[in-house]
């Protein structure tokens, strides 16, 4: 891949799964190199090349780019590249947005379930049983970010 893209082994490192490197987008010459939440791949001027192509998430990408390929092919001005790249940002920021919603939804129970200890510790009579009930909550619903 390093000698068909032109790619340094540095910017191959990024697409490696057993490291973490924040998202990034290397644009090189003959390649544009992606990592982004789960899709790490090399887009050149006629082809992506997927890494990890066996994941679920990895699977529907490619199977929705595939489509819009094809679908876009015909009169789109858009080069290759960015019709594929504009494609893997959409997927991450969907991806992300996703997440968020799944925290904020967390976050909003976990505060529901702190105020009905609280509602119930008001009931009770028995405030000094409250730092119990929220370490219980807290071990029951750790925080994620």
């Amino acid at each position: 891949m390093m000698r068909r893209c032109e790619l340094p082994a540095r910017d191959l490192r990024l697409l490696d799964p057993l490291f973490i490197y924040p998202s990034t987008v290397l644009g090189r010459e003959r390649a544009i190199v992606v990592n982004l939440e789960q899709i790490r791949c090399v887009i050149t001027a006629d082809e992506v090349l997927l890494l990890n192509s066996l994941d679920n998430y990895v699977f529907q990408y490619a199977a929705e780019l595939q489509r819009r390929l094809l679908q876009c092919a015909e009169g789109d001005e858009l080069l290759f590249e960015f019709r594929a790249l504009e494609h893997t940002l959409e997927v991450a920021c969907s991806f992300l947005d996703a997440f968020i919603r799944v925290a904020c939804s967390f976050f909003e129970f976990r505060a529901l379930a702190l105020e009905v200890a609280w509602s119930f510790l008001e009931l009770s009579q028995n405030r000094a049983m409250f730092p119990l009930f929220e370490s219980c909550i807290n071990a029951l619903f750790p925080a994620i970010l």
